[in-house]
C-alpha cells in the first residue's frame, strides 16, 4: 500500500524550493521540525493554498479554481477533485488532531494531514481500514500561531517519528491559504457525513467537491464563522459510489445539513454553544448543504439538499 506520507512529503519539499514563489516561509526548529508557514506570518496565496491542500489529501486529487455567483457578487469557487476519498479525506485530511489546552485569542487551533494516519489518535479515521508507516510525517495546523517544539515534538511523537522528518504546514483561517483549505475540505465532512448514518464509506470510489472561497478577513472568528458557512449552505459534493440502491436511498436525505437538526442556525451560533471549541460542538456540523451520489453499479443518480444564498450574503457581510 502506499504511503500517504510519503506522497504528502514529496509536495512538501517541492512547496520549500519553490518558498519564494508560493510567497511563503520556511524555518526549522531546534528540535529539526521544519515548518512552512502558508498563512501565519506569510501571506500566501493561491498557489500556496493549492498545494496546502494538496499536502492534506497527500497528492489523491486536484484543485481547481471556479466561480459562484451570489446575486451581485462573483465569488472564487474551490473545487477539489479526490480519489480514494475514505484515505485521502479520513485517513488524512480531517482536521481531527486535537491539541489539549491550547488555545489562541480564544480558539483551539486544529490538526489534520497525514500524520493522523499513522498516529491513529482521533475517531474520524477509524471507519477506514488504512493505517501507514513511513519514517518521514506531515501535518498541518490552523492556527494564528507557528507550532513551537514542545508542539512538534508531541507530533513526532504521536508518529513514532524523528523531529527531523516532521513537516509541517500552518496557516491561519483569516489567511488566503487557510480559508482555501478549509472550504477545500468539502468532500471531507460528506465523507464523514455518510459515515456517521450508516453508509460504508469504503464504498465511495471518487469524490468532488464545490464551495465558494468567501471574502478573505483577518478577524480570525469572523473567518471561521465565514469557512464554516461556506461548507454549510454553500457547498455541493458528488460522490461515485459502487453499492445497491437500497444503501443510497436509505441515508441520502439525511447526509445534507437540511436533513440534521442544525438545519437553518447560523454557524457561528453553533460554534459560540460550543465554547469555540471544534471538538466540542454537535457533531452534525460535519457535513455540507447538498448530496448528490452517481451509483456506478446501477447508473442511477441521487440528490438532496439546498444551497442558502440567503444565509452565506448574511454570514459575508458582517
Amino acid at each position: 500500500m502506499f504511503s500517504v506520507n510519503e506522497e504528502a512529503a514529496k509536495i512538501a519539499r517541492r512547496m520549500i524550493s519553490e518558498a519564494d514563489l508560493l510567497n511563503i516561509e520556511v524555518s526549522r526548529l531546534d528540535n529539526g521540525a521544519t515548518v512552512l508557514d502558508c498563512g501565519v506570518s506569510a501571506a500566501g496565496g493561491w498557489l500556496a493554498g493549492k498545494h496546502f491542500v494538496a499536502v492534506t489529501i497527500a497528492g489523491l486529487g486536484e484543485v481547481a479554481f471556479g466561480t459562484f455567483q451570489l446575486s451581485g457578487l462573483v465569488l472564487p469557487s474551490i473545487d477539489v477533485y479526490v480519489d480514494r476519498p475514505g484515505i485521502a479525506c479520513l485517513s488524512s485530511q480531517f482536521s481531527g488532531w486535537r491539541i489539549p489546552g491550547v488555545r489562541y485569542n480564544t480558539l483551539a487551533p486544529l490538526g489534520s494531514g497525514p500524520a493522523r494516519a499513522i498516529a491513529q489518535n482521533d475517531k474520524f479515521c477509524k471507519p477506514v481500514p488504512y493505517v501507514d508507516k513511513n519514517h518521514e510525517v506531515v501535518w498541518a495546523i490552523q492556527t494564528t500561531v507557528l507550532p513551537d517544539v514542545a508542539m512538534t515534538d508531541s507530533v513526532a511523537a504521536a508518529c513514532g517519528a524523528e523531529p527531523e522528518n516532521l513537516y509541517v504546514l500552518a496557516a491561519a483561517t483569516g489567511s488566503f491559504a487557510g480559508a482555501m483549505q478549509v472550504v477545500a475540505r468539502n468532500v471531507e465532512p460528506a465523507m464523514w457525513r455518510v459515515a456517521s448514518q450508516g453508509f460504508d464509506p469504503n464504498k465511495v470510489i471518487c469524490g468532488y467537491g464545490s464551495s465558494p472561497l468567501p471574502p478573505i478577513v483577518r478577524d480570525e472568528l469572523k473567518a471561521m464563522d465565514r469557512v464554516n458557512t461556506s461548507l454549510l449552505y454553500g457547498t455541493s459534493v458528488l460522490l461515485y459510489v459502487d453499492c445497491t440502491d437500497a444503501e443510497v436511498e436509505a441515508v441520502i436525505e439525511r447526509l445534507p445539513l437540511s436533513g440534521s437538526r442544525l438545519y437553518g442556525e447560523e454557524f457561528i451560533d453553533i460554534f459560540e454553544r460550543g465554547k469555540r471549541d471544534f471538538y466540542e460542538i454537535d457533531k452534525d456540523v460535519h457535513t455540507v448543504a447538498r448530496f448528490t451520489i452517481n451509483n456506478v453499479a446501477t447508473g442511477r443518480t441521487y440528490s438532496a439538499g439546498t444551497i442558502r444564498p440567503d444565509l452565506l450574503e448574511k454570514c459575508f457581510s458582517r
